[in-house]
């Protein structure tokens, strides 16, 4: 189920990737640094994320606590966005 939500919550960041380099590129609007840089990063943090979900299943091992939080936080902060997208 983690994995599932990490990967619904990639998918949420690269998507507001592509909207940054989409107003940027095709709507000439003026777009900050922060708006590529956040989501870059964070679709790189939960990419490490999703490889320590899906090794540490391999090897048998329960998840540790630090990818749980860092997966607990990054949903908690996303509530936002996905309240933004809805409306």
């Amino acid at each position: 189920m983690q994995c599932l939500l990490t990967g619904f919550m990639l998918i949420d960041k690269l998507f507001l990737l592509v909207l940054a380099c989409y107003d940027q590129w095709w709507e000439g609007e003026q777009v900050l640094y922060t708006d590529y840089l956040g989501p870059a990063t964070q679709s790189a943090a939960l990419l490490v994320l999703l490889w320590a979900e899906e090794r540490s299943r391999v090897v048998g091992l329960v998840p540790p606590g630090v990818v749980f939080c860092s997966w607990l936080l990054f949903w908690v902060t996303s509530l936002s966005e996905l309240y933004w997208m809805s409306g």
